[in-house]
């Protein structure tokens, strides 16, 4: 997950008046008056993408009162576009054909929230431009417009699902107000303080606990981290209540990415209990059994260590406690 502090660059393109010192917190509030916001199971997905999307759902009165997953970063990008970060840590960004049927609309670009860096590609990446009227726009890089979409994805658990499919910057569902929140995407005031260490060449979070799996073959594994209240954080579900957070996934479905490091993190106040992990031998990509290590940290310091080796299908189990 890539951490960018906002400087002088927003200066290139029109955002509302962010904090200079550290990433900002904003919602983005619709036509209809409703929220965007990162969207768990809400439409069918396919093996390509997780299943957090991004719809028009949520209502607050005070905005301030907004959920976590209806907060966003905005970190803004050398080329002067901006990436769109989520509670979960994922980035909001294009996916083309990720749903199985769209109604409506002339292409199938579906807002999911799956990008783990903007630099994966520039589908996670956004032009963002003011209106006359005060709202914003956001680009594509298929050229089309975020936008609410009534009624346009096929067995949506919400009917405003945002899609990148509108062609008019004019249209009112292709427009948002930027509604400032102050803190992280998460709401944390803290959120610029984060702390991260690097291992096997991948920046991840550290904090007081923190759960790692590091393999070296061209293979899928998953890691899955159950709290001692029974929320389970893993790249289905990228977030609990008590603050677990999937962090990095590497290697989906056998992307071509050199990450082969999994991490999961509660940066403070873990619940106290028995916690679970679980290392999950999902895909082979053509190679055979591959031996893991599972590490467990605290304040970035090394605790715990278990290793072992899986066969495709296979998993291995660990516990330990947090006080």
């Amino acid at each position: 997950m890539l951490r960018t502090l906002l400087v002088a660059a927003l200066a290139s393109v029109a955002l509302p008046a962010l904090a200079q010192s550290g990433e900002s917190s904003v919602a983005l509030r619709s036509d209809t008056g409703t929220y965007l916001a990162r969207c768990y199971g809400c439409v069918p997905g396919n093996d390509n993408s997780p299943t957090n999307v991004a719809t028009v759902h949520e209502e607050a009165g005070d905005p301030a009162a907004l959920p976590a997953h209806a907060r966003f970063a905005i970190v803004p990008q050398p080329d002067g576009r901006v990436a769109l970060r989520t509670d979960s840590g994922n980035y909001m960004a294009r996916c083309a054909g990720c749903t199985p049927e769209v109604r409506y609309a002339e292409v199938n670009d579906v807002a999911f929230v799956h990008v783990r860096q903007p630099s994966e590609g520039p589908w996670a990446l956004f032009t963002m431009t003011q209106m006359p009227n005060g709202k914003y726009t956001f680009q594509s890089d298929n050229g089309r417009y975020l936008a609410r979409c009534n009624n346009c994805v096929v067995g949506s658990l919400q009917p405003d699902v945002a899609m990148m499919h509108e062609t008019n910057p004019d249209s009112p569902w292709a427009q948002w107000d930027v509604v400032q929140l102050g803190g992280g995407a998460s709401g944390d005031e803290s959120a610029a303080a984060e702390e991260r260490i690097t291992i096997d060449g991948t920046e991840v979070l550290t904090g007081a606990v923190q759960v790692t799996l590091q393999w070296n073959a061209p293979v899928d594994l998953d890691l899955f981290v159950t709290d001692p209240n029974g929320d389970e954080v893993s790249y289905i579900n990228t977030s609990v209540p008590s603050g677990g957070v999937l962090d990095v996934d590497a290697r989906a479905s056998c992307a071509a990415t050199p990450e082969t490091v999994e991490n999961i993190v509660w940066q403070t106040n873990p619940p106290q209990g028995t916690y679970g992990v679980r290392v999950n031998y999902y895909t082979a990509c053509d190679e055979g059994p591959v031996p893991y290590t599972a590490t467990l940290r605290r304040g970035g310091q090394v605790v715990e260590t278990w290793t072992g080796t899986l066969n495709v299908g296979e998993s291995a189990d660990h516990t330990f406690m947090a006080q």
